[in-house]
């Protein structure tokens, strides 16, 4: 990395909000009303739960003192006073149509701290700069490693395909092996990618070998025909 893209000794020792933090500075009035609309709603749909519990129970009640009259022929009760929850609905409908408007206002916010962002941004970076150099420096070595194990094996599979001077292999493992690792190998490799597989033959994963017929030259001039499987790293005679 260049000396323009590292930090400083001061700029070293100063410390530098991580992008979390800038955001929670920026949404801080946003976050609030959003919290406090949680909490409303969660109060009122509480206040309406309340209200319909308590008039399903009053309901009940008459139902049964009504069952009881009528078995008794006696007066039916009054009905009873159930609460109106005409009001707990609006304002938990209310509430709940407040949430489209804090989406637009933290737009607008965040579209207002457009200048402030960009100049955390812009502390922030030689930092990060600097920690990745470092992360990149032993990723590299680590290539390094990888791509001395990947040529070894690929040797190895190679000189066992040729080790036969009567034989050839036709898309052996050693020619299937892919690139060379890099930097970005390594990821996948910290994923529990095998960076030395073979890769498969297309179409030739759930297919039977096929019988050919192969002509082998003998020294003696003469021929005869032997019958080999065809499979993906066999060698044939010739």
């Amino acid at each position: 990395m260049s000396a323009a893209t590292r930090p400083t000794p001061a700029q070293a020792e100063t410390p530098t909000l991580d992008a979390t933090e800038v955001r929670a500075r920026v949404l801080a009035d946003v976050t609030a009303e959003r919290e406090a609309l949680a909490v409303g709603l969660a109060q009122a749909r509480a206040d309406l739960s309340a209200l319909v519990a308590e008039a399903d129970r009053l309901r009940a009640e008459h139902a049964a003192a009504c069952y009881e009259a009528r078995a008794l022929h006696a007066r039916m009760p009054p009905a009873p006073d159930v609460p109106d929850s005409s009001e707990a609905q609006e304002l938990v409908h209310r509430l709940m149509g407040e949430g489209p408007a804090l989406v637009d206002r933290e737009r607008h916010t965040l579209a207002a701290a457009r200048a402030d962002v960009e100049a955390a941004w812009s502390d922030a970076r030689p930092h990060l700069d600097a920690e990745a150099a470092d992360l990149l420096a032993a990723v590299e070595a680590l290539a390094a490693r990888y791509a001395a194990w990947w040529g070894l094996v690929r040797d190895v599979r190679h000189a066992a395909e040729t080790a036969d001077a009567n034989a050839r292999t036709t898309n052996g493992p050693s020619t299937r092996m892919g690139q060379q690792p890099d930097a970005l190998a390594v990821l996948a490799a910290g994923r529990g990618a095998d960076l030395c597989a073979v890769t498969p033959l297309p179409g030739t994963v759930f297919r039977q070998p096929e019988v050919i017929a192969v002509q082998v030259q003998y020294p003696s001039g003469t021929g005869d025909l032997l019958n080999e499987r065809r499979t993906p790293g066999v060698r044939v005679p010739r």
